[in-house]
Order: structure tokens, then sequence, then C-alpha cells
């Protein structure tokens, strides 16, 4: 599915892009010498505004940078819209899937961590923290998306409780190992 600005919007809006298509999981906004992908896991939101005489698309990107297509006929530009937010959404929920498998993985390793019978040292927060940088960055989704899906808040939040916290919860650790071994 394309959808293009009108003749008298390229003209009037001077804008780069006077073009937005649907991709299998993304979209490729263009013009005559302009080209830009946006595949789905960098895209952060979709808005749809409606300008004096024609629509107008904004597309919002994880590094805060924001995409526009202007002139657009106003109904196709609504149609376009819903059917590209369906879409999205639809691949967003897929990949939450992913993205709680990936985490619920992650908290099961961690939770080993705490039955452990030794004292854990700063290497081993260390060594923890980055594999918990690893699987954030294997995630499909932006990690700004992950705790608007249900399936992947608190485990997104117990790994980030790790990062944050870590040496505060190792120290919490040592100190229940210590206590076990003066009893």
């Amino acid at each position: 599915m394309e959808l293009k600005s009108t003749q008298i919007g390229q003209r009037l809006a001077q804008h780069p892009y006077n073009r937005v298509r649907l991709l299998n999981a993304g979209i490729e906004v263009s013009g005559d010498k302009h080209q830009y992908l946006i595949p789905f896991n960098q895209l952060m939101s979709i808005q749809c505004k409606r300008g004096i005489v024609w629509g107008e698309l904004e597309f919002e990107l994880s590094e805060g940078e924001v995409v526009h297509l202007h002139g657009t006929e106003w109904q196709q530009t609504q149609r376009f819209y819903h059917y590209l937010l369906k879409e999205w959404q639809k691949w967003s929920l897929d990949m939450s899937d992913v993205s709680a498998d990936v985490l619920t993985a992650q908290v099961n390793e961690l939770t080993k961590i705490k039955p452990q019978k030794r004292w854990l040292k700063t290497a081993d927060l260390a060594s923890v923290q980055q594999q918990i940088q690893e699987t954030f960055q294997a995630l499909p989704l932006p990690l700004q998306r992950v705790v608007q899906f249900e399936n992947c808040r608190e485990n997104y939040k117990v790994c980030l409780n790790w990062l944050e916290s870590g040496e505060k919860m190792i120290q919490a650790l040592n100190q229940q190992w210590g206590d076990r071994m003066l009893v």
C-alpha cells in the first residue's frame, strides 16, 4: 500500500518526502531525491494530522527524530494511517511475545543467582549486567516501547532493577549468605 502527496501539495510543501509505502516490517518514505527506510523496530509512534487543506503523517523514531509526509489528500491519509497503524500494532504484538520470551529467559537466569551458596563478587555483577545489556539489545522492540506491553513489563523491570541497583542487590545477597554461614 502506498500514499502520495498531491501535485499541488508537493509543490507547496517543499518537502523532501512526497510518498510513503508500507513494507513487510517497516515503511519507506521517499521523494524525488531522498529515500528513508524506517523499520518497525525503530518506530515509536505514528501520528495523522490534518492541515488546512491536506493531511500529514508524522513518524517518530527511537532516536527522537521525526519524519514528516505533507500534502496528502485527507481521506487517503486517514485510510493509509489506519491500515498502517493496524499493521504496526499487529507486528508489535507479535514482537512483544518474542520479547516476553527473551525477558523471561533472562529473569530465570537471574533467579538462579539468589540461592547460590557462595560470596558474590563485583565481577559476578558485571557479568550479569552485561548479560542483561545483551538481552536488551536482542529485543526486537525498542526499550522505550517494551513497558507498553503487559507481557513484558514485569520482567523488564526486574532486569532494569539489576542494572540500576545491582550493587545493592549483591550486597543484600552477600549479607544473607554471611548470616547463613554464621549460623
